[in-house]
């Protein structure tokens, strides 16, 4: 169960007619005040029964009614995941998961011919409605988010140094406003041009750094604000702001793109038939022509069932299939299409394997700073 449970003010309830219910009606519950009704509950529901309603505040009188089964491990087409039939004081009934009431018993007593004992709210676990006793921990870790939720810290109150706590309970640490430079994937945005030098709020994440291994931006809360922020925690700049200050400054991540560069040829021994795709970066008027290596048709100077060619008699040529082309451009980098390009001359163009082994390198893209990543 998710431990971030959501508790809406408002529920609203679309039925549908059941015989195997105490009051002959089986509920949808949403939350309410929404703008349009979900495709799945409008669809879900019997027209012909008005929705209803209601505040979703702590009330008693919930009753385990029945399991309606389940296939959820099966290999069965409509596999489902086992429920449990709930009794509604409000005269209707709903279906919850066996987590669910797992949590219920571990919480409070079922008593025959009475039900479940204490008062109960319904909450929202990613998309599984639970109904979350009042008395457990749960409930009150929920209310304690809907509080965050609603506090904001000021803008005076923004200091860099200072630790804060975000409406997601999550400990942070303010290193100032800079330049955000994002590492571009070449499966992300594939053909779109990205602009990757953005000043955005830049914050440590405390949490993340106890011992936890990660990878370096995984470290930092990107924002472009502050409306997540719910409170500050510390009066003084914490201790380790000036070594974490130092190391934004020195990362990647900060820095302004210069150049790019090539380091030593990767290992590109294998033999003729077996370059099919190998990732290939073609440096070229500073820009880098991206594709994949791949075979074109080998010319080989035997007759076909001669097994006597001697191999080096065999020519094979190569070609790089050009799938986009990157340039940096005042603290932008450029993603375009090949054939966007007309002066591109390496797609679709023989090369020997003497050539492949030149070409066939690892890029990078070096900072100001001196900082560089490999693409």
């Amino acid at each position: 169960m998710n431990e971030k449970l959501r508790i809406p003010e408002r529920l609203k309830v679309g039925f549908q007619k059941r015989d195997d219910t105490y009051t002959g009606k089986l509920a949808y519950v949403i939350s309410g005040g929404r703008k349009k009704d979900p495709i799945s509950w409008d669809g879900w529901r019997n027209k012909k029964i008005a929705p209803q309603e209601f505040d979703n505040v702590p009330i008693e009188g919930f009753v385990l009614n029945r399991d309606v089964g389940g296939t959820q491990r099966s290999y069965d087409w409509n596999a489902r995941r086992e429920r449990v039939r709930v009794y509604d004081p409000r005269d209707f009934e709903f279906e919850i998961t066996v987590e669910n009431v797992l949590l219920i018993l571990q919480e409070c007593s079922s008593i025959k011919g009475k039900g479940l004992e204490g008062e109960f709210v319904l909450a929202w676990s990613g998309s599984h409605v639970v109904l979350l006793p009042v008395c457990s921990q749960e409930y009150k870790t929920a209310v304690e988010f809907i509080e965050l939720g609603e506090k904001k810290v000021a803008k005076t109150d923004i200091i860099e140094g200072y630790a804060y706590l975000t409406k997601n309970k999550e400990n942070v640490m303010y290193l100032g406003r800079h330049a955000w430079f994002d590492r571009v994937s070449s499966y992300n945005s594939r053909w779109d041009k990205k602009i990757i030098g953005v000043k955005k709020h830049i914050f440590f994440k405390l949490d993340e750094s106890n011992g936890k291994k990660c990878r370096n931006e995984d470290n930092y809360a990107i924002e472009h604000g502050f409306t997540k922020l719910a409170k500050k925690t510390s009066d003084a700049p914490l201790p380790q702001f000036a070594e974490e200050y130092e190391k934004l400054l020195k990362s990647i991540f900060v820095s302004i793109p210069k150049v790019l560069t090539v380091d030593k040829p990767e290992i590109c021994e294998r033999q003729y038939g077996w370059f099919y795709g190998n990732p290939v970066g073609v440096i070229r008027d500073n820009s880098i022509y991206w594709g994949m290596l791949t075979e074109s048709q080998c010319s080989r100077h035997y007759i076909y069932g001669n097994s006597t060619v001697k191999e080096e008699d065999m020519i094979c040529k190569y070609d790089v299939d050009c799938e986009f082309v990157l340039t940096i451009k005042n603290g932008e980098l450029i993603k375009t299409k090949c054939e966007d390009v007309p002066c591109l001359k390496y797609s679709k163009k023989d090369i020997t394997i003497d050539e492949v082994k030149a070409i066939c390198k690892t890029v990078y893209i070096e900072c100001e700073n001196k900082a560089r990543y490999k693409l």
